[in-house]
């Protein structure tokens, strides 16, 4: 985990916005207080708003959720859960983000 944790940190190309959805879900999806702590900062200016904030907190996530906002959240869920992507949401992470160049 730490060293995807830096990946996702420190080298991906995701934009500001996923990447911090990515982290803040996953903090919170194995109770990671510092790492939750230590991003909302980066959440906040990265333009997360609070009802989004408190959806992934509260564990309501990806329900009541932006859609361009609630597929980021529902692939890392698959990711860490199920260790597997569904077609649907590939699909979806796909057309919100796009191809790797």
């Amino acid at each position: 985990m730490a060293a995807l944790g830096g990946y996702v940190r420190f080298e991906t190309p995701l934009p500001p916005r996923v990447n911090v959805l990515a982290v803040l879900t996953t903090a919170r999806a194995f109770d990671g207080d510092y790492v939750w702590t230590a991003n909302l900062p980066q959440a906040r200016n990265a333009g997360v708003d609070e009802e989004t904030i408190s959806a992934i907190r509260e564990r309501r996530a990806p329900q009541d959720l932006l859609p361009e906002d609630a597929v980021i959240v529902q692939f890392t869920l698959e990711l860490l859960w199920q260790h597997r992507i569904t077609d649907a949401t590939f699909q979806a992470v796909q057309h919100r983000l796009g191809d790797a160049e």
